[in-house]
């Protein structure tokens, strides 16, 4: 008796299942296509400045051990500072370096570079004669607004350099004007 009331419950059940609205489409790939499409269509956009971002062209190279640095630009926007670098290793030797635990300072506001939005591949192993570019993205506390009307400078700590042939890590601590 038992075996035909837990069935019928079972039909109930199955069949309540079964009325049910229509699951929704699943992605189709031509669907899924479009949707990466898009996304790298914001991210290009995004390398166009916001309405509210300043945009100044440094153009300053700086040497640290077999590090050289070149700053291309830093965009100054409402609660962050991106900073548009290359890095490079003319030398014969493997370095590291990891600008992405670094902080810069406006002579105002301290900042910590963001781990998770500054570019990966600038940190890490650079190989002989190896090139990488990217952006550091240092940000504001808590989305904190800063005031930018008196920074004529930037100061930047981005750790050191380590060459596995030299004893002494050099230090990067270097400082440029945005006039």
């Amino acid at each position: 008796m038992k075996a035909s009331v837990y069935g019928s419950l079972l039909g109930v059940l199955l069949v309540g299942c079964s009325a049910s609205q229509p699951s929704p489409e699943l992605p189709t790939e031509s669907t899924q296509v479009e949707q990466d499409i898009q996304q790298e269509a914001s991210l290009q956009d995004d390398a166009e400045p916001a309405a509210e971002e300043i945009v100044i062209q440094v153009e300053e190279r700086f040497q640290r051990g077999a590090l050289i640095l070149d700053i291309q630009d830093v965009r100054l926007a409402p609660n962050q500072i991106t900073v548009r670098v290359e890095l490079s290793n003319p030398s014969s030797r493997v370095i590291r370096f990891y600008p992405n635990q670094g902080h810069l300072s406006t002579g105002r506001d301290e900042l910590k570079a963001n781990i998770f939005l500054t570019d990966d591949a600038l940190s890490g192993v650079l190989d002989p004669q190896e090139q990488k570019s990217g952006v550091l993205i240092f940000s504001s506390r808590f989305e904190q607004e800063l005031d930018f009307s008196n920074v004529r400078s930037i100061q930047l700590s981005l750790g050191e350099v380590i060459d596995m042939a030299s004893i002494e890590p050099e230090q990067v601590n270097i400082a440029f004007s945005l006039d």
